[in-house]
């Protein structure tokens, strides 16, 4: 719910450049992304060619995306828009009083109230766009931006977790990651709603049997020995020349991160050497 909602009724407005004090939706013809294999799209899986409408949270997060400090695309073209003048603190009060709620009844054990907030939260927002005769208030483009923002707020999660060395196997939902490795080293375990829960553990190579673990190549870079570590926060990053993790030991095998269990992380050890 702490996203940019729009107050008043949507109108066309000008889309270049877009303006951050309004919100609404748009019609975009996003960039191409090129890092399928590893990191899902933010648009999800299912995009067909062509000018795609997306909401306010969506395209926030693209051009986030778009920008120099992550630039992993460029940034959508945006042809039509409609918007209205925006707040981000308009749920503010039902949220945080949902939030204190929730905490409260996993604290007491209470499993009446917590499954309550989770009913409540849902119809919210399920309603904002159903029209019913005890309804005073019918905005499906809130719906859409709650639920869209709920979905970047999951996508930043899965990008958290790639950039710290894990590997994405599924980004299901609004609240679901699957992911390979050690993830407590990245998120912290709880039921608050900045951590994350484990639901169930299953074996990748069952699911997908067409899976196979990266291929383990050699360096042969002449000047390995002046190039070898790259320390980071104390934890050994890799090969500068190649980017590809090294053994420390033989100094030569390249190892994915799926190959260094979460104990032989300090030493990047490939498993002749262990």
């Amino acid at each position: 719910m702490k996203t940019h909602l729009p107050l008043g009724r949507l109108q066309p407005t000008d889309p270049h450049p877009h303006d951050r004090r309004r919100a609404g939706i748009h019609l975009i013809t996003p960039s191409a992304w090129e890092h399928g294999t590893y990191l899902p799209s933010p648009l999800g899986p299912f995009l067909e060619p062509g000018p795609v409408w997306i909401t306010e949270a969506t395209l926030r997060l693209l051009l986030r995306l778009s920008s120099s400090k992550y630039a992993l695309c460029d940034p959508p073209v945006i042809h039509e828009s409609y918007t209205s003048g925006s707040t981000e603190n308009l749920l503010e009060k039902f949220r945080t009083i949902l939030r204190d709620e929730r905490a409260r009844a996993i604290d007491e054990d209470d499993t009446v109230t917590l499954e309550y907030v989770k009913a409540l939260y849902s119809e919210f927002v399920s309603a904002l766009g159903k029209t019913t005769p005890s309804s005073d208030l019918r905005r499906p483009d809130w719906m859409h931006i709650i639920r869209s923002q709920a979905f970047a707020n999951l996508w930043s999660k899965a990008y958290k977790a790639y950039a710290e060395g894990l590997t994405l196997v599924k980004v299901c939902g609004a609240d679901e990651l699957h992911l390979q490795g050690e993830w407590r080293r990245v998120f912290q375990e709880g039921q608050d709603l900045t951590q994350v829960e484990l639901k169930e553990t299953y074996q990748v190579a069952v699911l997908y049997p067409e899976a196979e673990p990266e291929r383990q190549e050699m360096c042969n870079d002449p000047y390995i020995e002046k190039r070898r570590y790259e320390y980071a926060g104390g934890r050994y990053v890799g090969c500068r020349s190649c980017g590809g993790d090294l053994c420390t030991s033989c100094r030569t095998i390249h190892l994915a991160p799926a190959d260094i269990p979460y104990e032989y992380n300090d030493d990047n050890l490939c498993p002749a050497c262990r």
